[in-house]
């Protein structure tokens, strides 16, 4: 049977995901497809190139470095966090990410961008990771705060306008054992945007990016529940932050960071036999 890894994004509250990852590093856990959505596709990168420990030196170290994100970089380039130094100063210089590994694995990695100009979600195969870092990118910029980012003939936003958690994506391309990584609580339910006046006058070229800030929360609710109910199913293996330690969408408190990283690696330790059994039913 073949197994797939969803990875949800939520920002800095990736440093759960970190965890995890790390931990099926350690217990040498390979998936054949992975899937991952804004900070999620990130982190994917590291775990396919098996790089134990890089995703928590960036997701808590590096991207709260003032090279990272400051306000000085939003108003002169656009971006809260310096692209240029996040996909490139630091995969090429400062914590080289081991191309040839991710580019030789077998592991397929998948990201889903948000189409701007039509409001379709763009999953988008990752074969090389060099020639298509641009859709890794785009996968997560963030609404607000990140420029709209145009490549391959696309204008994109985060991937989480279009498709938060994509199990249905990977059960349409025939894998059978499905495990998600949530970023949020079991039970979670989002609210509705509150900074609707700002999108409609910041996207005002954009009404597709509009319609989906004003409806993300009634789209996300759905596919929550849906996933909780194909979780009870035993369709879905699906792992929850026992505590999130109050880390926000935009934290820059290491140790809050750091916590949630541990809280990860806890977790899926915890629940190791659950997933055990999941991966190997019939």
């Amino acid at each position: 049977m073949k197994t797939a890894l969803v990875l949800e994004g939520g920002g800095m509250r990736g440093a759960y995901t970190c965890g995890v990852i790390d931990y099926l590093l350690d217990q040498q856990i390979q998936f054949d497809g992975v899937i991952g959505v804004s900070a999620g596709a990130c982190h994917a990168t590291s775990y396919i190139s098996k790089q134990r420990g890089r995703a928590i030196r960036i997701g808590a170290h590096y991207l709260v470095d003032k090279r990272s994100f400051s306000f000085k970089s939003l108003i002169q380039t656009g971006d809260l966090f310096n692209a240029q130094f996040i996909y490139d100063e630091i995969p090429n210089v400062i914590d080289p990410f081991d191309y040839k590994t991710f580019n030789n694995s077998k592991t397929r990695l998948y990201t889903v961008c948000f189409d701007c100009q039509n409001g379709e979600a763009l999953y988008i195969p990752i074969p090389h990771i060099q020639e298509n870092i641009e859709y890794i990118r785009a996968s997560a910029s963030l609404p607000f705060i990140s420029k709209i980012v145009s490549f391959g003939g696309h204008e994109m936003l985060d991937g989480g306008l279009a498709d938060s958690i994509p199990y249905e994506f990977m059960m349409k391309k025939g894998y059978d054992k499905i495990v998600i990584i949530s970023t949020k609580p079991q039970g979670y339910r989002k609210s509705s945007n509150k900074f609707m006046a700002l999108a409609e006058k910041m996207y005002k070229d954009y009404p597709y990016v509009v319609d989906a800030l004003k409806n993300r929360h009634i789209r996300y609710n759905e596919q929550f529940q849906k996933m909780e109910e194909l979780e009870k199913e035993g369709r879905l293996f699906v792992l929850y932050p026992s505590d999130t330690h109050g880390v926000g969408r935009l934290e820059q408190d290491v140790v809050k960071l750091e916590s949630l990283y541990k809280t990860g690696y806890q977790d899926l330790k915890d629940h190791h036999e659950d997933l055990d059994r999941y991966l190997q039913a019939e």
